[in-house]
């Protein structure tokens, strides 16, 4: 049997979600916005939420610790907050801050 047949093809599909979107703006010391709203998790799933997403910063990984939070904003923006005591330095307007993960 194959276990693909076993899954709906919703939840299959929101598995495998892994977009990338660069931050469309960034306001220092610690905070960066993207055009972008989170996908629905299936039922079944757990809500997505930031444990579903990878952070860069000038293409150095973001450790979790150093994320206070990711949420949706509204009007189709996502906010991502920085503990920038933990990630070592604060964010400027000209850093490229990319989200992998679960988007719409």
């Amino acid at each position: 049997v194959n276990p693909l047949s076993l899954v709906d093809q919703t939840t299959v599909v929101y598995l495998n979600t892994n977009k990338q979107i660069q931050a469309t703006s960034v306001s220092a010391p610690n905070t960066a916005y993207f055009n972008g709203t989170f996908a629905t998790a299936p039922t079944g799933l757990p809500a997505t939420s930031v444990s579903n997403f990878t952070f860069f910063v000038n293409g150095q990984y973001i450790e979790p610790n150093a994320i206070t939070s990711f949420v949706e904003s509204g009007g189709g923006v996502c906010t991502l907050t920085i503990n920038v005591a933990q990630l070592g330095f604060t964010l400027a307007a000209t850093d490229e801050i990319v989200a992998i993960g679960k988007f719409a």
